[in-house]
Order: structure tokens, then sequence, then C-alpha cells
């Protein structure tokens, strides 16, 4: 992705990723941000649906234990709520 975007993404810059079902935005952004999490930047993680419980389930998957780094307050999560 760095090479793509010619370095990056420019610090403190917001990204939406944006697709269909099945695109891999849900990877793409956890994997980003367990590798930020892994260079000592902090995190948030935004979801529309998702409990917190299931993105900590399916990032566990990948071997991306995040429960350390909530606990020293480097990441954390945001349910939106439609309605």
């Amino acid at each position: 992705m760095d090479e793509i975007l010619y370095g990056g993404i420019p610090e403190r810059n917001v990204v939406l990723l944006s697709g269909g079902p099945g695109t891999g935005k849900t990877i793409f952004g956890q994997q980003f941000l367990w590798y930020g999490l892994q260079n000592n930047e902090p995190g948030v993680y935004v979801a529309l649906e998702e409990h917190p419980v299931q993105i900590r389930q399916n990032m566990a998957s990948f071997g991306w234990n995040v429960k350390i780094f909530e606990e020293q307050g480097k990441f954390s999560w945001t349910l939106l709520q439609q309605g």
C-alpha cells in the first residue's frame, strides 16, 4: 500500500475504506491498525455494525491480539449506531 500511495497515507489524514461486500475492507483496516500498533502508533476502529467482542475475535483469528493495546490506552473502537 505504501508503494501505491507513494509513501503511504500522510500523517494526520482520515481515511474511509469503501467497497462492496467481500472486498477486504475489514481485514485491510484491521491489518493497518495492527501494524500501526506494532510501531507504537495508537489507533481507533470505527464500526457500524460489528460488536467490539466480534472485532476482537476477528483480529485474534489473524494473531492480532489487541487486548494489551486496549489496556495501555493505545487502541479503542467506536460503534456507531444507526437510527
